[in-house]
């Protein structure tokens, strides 16, 4: 029951969230928040209502923004888990 769809900045072109390793995300949390935001504008331009990741800084730096639009952030284990019945 999951449909999967690419944000149009993806792959090689992909943007980082803007946590940047923790740098970012602790030395400029305005800016971080500000990247966060775009990332999330950008999923919800391709109608997605959630974002799946493997990095934790990812899910660090998009919840919370998130949050405030309406859009989930998982951790792709997660999704494996709701798939697979466990959770």
């Amino acid at each position: 029951g999951v449909k999967f769809v690419e944000m149009l900045r993806n792959k090689a072109n992909a943007w980082c969230c803007g946590g940047g390793a923790g740098i970012t995300y602790v030395l400029f949390p305005k800016l971080a928040s500000q990247i966060a935001e775009c990332r999330i504008a950008e999923a919800r331009d391709v109608g997605a209502d959630c974002i799946v990741t493997a990095c934790p800084m990812c899910i660090t730096n998009l919840k919370p923004v998130a949050r405030r639009t309406g859009i989930s952030v998982y951790d792709i284990s997660e999704i494996v888990a709701k798939t697979a019945g466990v959770v």
